[in-house]
Formats: C-alpha cells, structure tokens, sequence
C-alpha cells in the first residue's frame, strides 16, 4: 500500500439490444475504487496466475483473541487486488494523486525525531520504510498483500527492518507493544474507526499514532472535478484490473479525523497539510500526529 489511493471505475452498458450485441464478446470487467463512475470500453485481463505468500502470516487467518470470522473476504480481495498491481502502483498513484505529493511526504518523515519502536501499516513498495527505518530503533513494516511485501523486501536494506502481513484493522501484534505507529495513504481502504481503535491498542500509553491522510474534500470547484477525473482515467489506463468492490470510498475529511482519534481516544499534537501546487487539482494530504492519552 505505500499510500495507496483508487476511485470508482465502472463499465457502464444498457439495453437489452446492446446487451444481446455483445453477449459473445470477451468479458469487460468494472474498475472500481469509491463514488464516481464512466463508461469503459477497454477489454481489461485479470493476470492467470497468483502469487504466493511471502509474508509471516496469512491475512486470511484469524488474528489471536479476535472471534472467529472476524476476517472477512473483503481483507483477501484486496491483498488479491494489490498484488495483481504492485509493479505499477508507484508510477499510477503519483499520476493520481500529483507527482510531488508523496516525495513531500517522505522528506516530512524524514524531519521526525526518534520513533522508537516503529510499526508502519501499509508499508506497500517500501516507499516511506527506508526513511522510516533511520528514525527507529526497530520498524515493523507490514501491508495486507504478498505482492507489495515482495518488493518492499527487495527495496528496503536497513537491517533494523522485519516485514509481515498485517490487516491494520486487527493485527495479531501484542497489546502496548510500540511507541509510534504509521498509516500512510492507506486509512480510505479500511473502517477507519477500526483502524484508529486497533492502533489505540498496540501503541504504549503516551504513544504516538501518525496518519497520512487523503483529503479530496478539501479541493474545491472545477479542481476537485479534474482531480476525481484524473484519479479516474489513470487508475483505468494504469491497472486495468478489477478492484474490490467499494475499495477507497471510506474518505475522511481533516474534521473528520480529528473525531475519529479523539472518539478512540488520542489527542491530535500537529496537523499539516501537504500538497503538490504544480497543479491545483492535486489532492491534499493531511500528516496528522496524535497521542495516545
């Protein structure tokens, strides 16, 4: 996940006549991704061959103390889904989001001071976990899919770094066990009050929880209509691959944030907005540091 980022991608048809048309025409599947939809007529091809877990633990396992059937098929999809697109996920969510935006993000990381015990969920291709990793006494670096864990493990060398398959809305990690932790770009593909109560969970008393944030509500006009167009087009022409229904709809304002962590009970020390205005429909990110009280 890295920061992951996706709209609705739909394939729009009508008709009975046109559905009959086509009724012997190779299958063209929806991309989807969060509200918003086009008509899509490019044949899209989901890869014939999975790949295989790499990572010390099976998502599809239910995590110690958590009730059986907790895990749900939603996890697996997506681990599925971001496998099949781990090869292409930099370059496409840079087009997406705005070419800067994640690179401003990771010289912010690089500003912090020490994070002690460091976990980082949605770790992706190792994006933010080198930088990361020169803050920490030791990082966990953790994401939902074997494909994004593969490469991570390919790019990142800092010898304080374990990785492993987490679902950061119930992870199998000990109560209290970390100082800090990291979401980046990776809240609007979870229950976002889940996330936040899992994260009050394993951080120690006092510690401290940063999220990177996706904000498209705080555009405005014509650059929030470009931005959501652009988010669109590329995420269609860049993967090509069925996403899991609903993936990334779960979008929180900056307001909204600030309920969810004071609701789970973390109190919000900073939050920064960081954006590249090369144009101005790139999508704002908020890097929000909270507290657990």
């Amino acid at each position: 996940m890295a920061g992951r980022f996706s709209l609705v991608h739909k394939c729009a048809t009508s008709g009975r006549s046109r559905r009959a048309a086509r009724a012997a025409e190779p299958r063209r599947l929806p991309h989807r991704g969060s509200t918003h939809s086009y008509a899509c007529d490019a044949v899209v091809q989901r890869p014939s061959a999975k790949r295989q877990p790499v990572a010390d633990r099976d998502v599809s396992v239910t995590p110690p103390n958590e009730p059986l059937g907790s895990n749900t098929r939603v996890t697996n999809e997506q681990a599925e889904f971001w496998s099949n697109v781990a090869n292409k996920y930099d370059r496409v969510v840079d087009l997406q989001i705005g070419g800067q935006t994640r690179s401003m993000v990771r010289e912010r990381v690089a500003r912090e001071g020490d994070l002690g015990r460091l976990v980082e969920f949605g770790c992706g291709t190792g994006f933010y976990t080198e930088v990361l990793a020169r803050r920490a006494d030791a990082l966990v670096a953790t994401d939902i899919s074997p494909g994004m864990l593969d490469l991570a493990r390919q790019r990142v060398n800092a010898p304080n770094v374990t990785f492993r398959a987490e679902d950061c809305q119930r992870t199998s990690l000990p109560d209290g066990a970390f100082d800090t932790a990291f979401i980046g770009l990776v809240l609007h593909f979870t229950m976002p009050h889940r996330t936040v109560a899992e994260m009050h969970r394993i951080l120690r008393s006092g510690g401290t929880l940063i999220v990177v944030n996706l904000d498209t509500q705080a555009l405005n006009g014509v650059a929030r209509v470009r931005s959501l167009a652009r988010v669109i087009y590329q995420g269609a022409v860049g993967y090509r691959i069925k996403p899991p229904k609903g993936l990334g709809r779960n979008v929180v304002t900056e307001a909204q944030l600030r309920q969810l962590l004071d609701g789970a009970g973390f109190r919000v020390g900073s939050a920064e907005t960081i954006r590249d205005s090369s144009l101005s429909s790139n999508i704002p990110v908020q890097y929000v540091r909270a507290a657990k009280t």
